[in-house]
């Protein structure tokens, strides 16, 4: 699992220029994934220079082992949603409906 997969995606964004620019510091090399799916082991800076996006450090390619024509480092992993996001997103669905139901009111009693 990688650190982005435990982080909120403004975190990813951070750690992402963190890795980004310690990995051009120190030469270490990490994932580099393509836009084509296919995985090379580069400095974050090679990586950039061919249009690539750079794991975090320590980040390595594993190949595609499901057979899906994505290297498995390069796959997206999908957010979490914590607790606080799910009343977050229930509070705005209950306020659109709210809306919804008060516009849909209104339509009636002006016809």
């Amino acid at each position: 699992m990688t650190l982005c997969s435990r982080m909120m995606l403004a975190g990813c964004v951070c750690m992402a220029t963190l890795a980004l620019s310690a990995s051009v510091s120190y030469g270490q090399t990490v994932a580099c994934c393509m836009p084509d799916g296919t995985c090379q082991n580069l400095t974050a800076g090679s990586c950039t220079a061919m249009n690539g996006r750079a794991g975090v450090i320590g980040s390595a390619c594993q190949g595609d082992n499901n057979g899906n024509g994505i290297d498995d480092a390069c796959e997206e992993i999908v957010p979490a949603v914590s607790n606080v996001g799910l009343v977050l997103l229930l509070l705005l669905t209950a306020a659109a409906g709210v809306i919804v139901i008060r516009r849909g009111r209104r339509g009636h009693a002006a016809g």
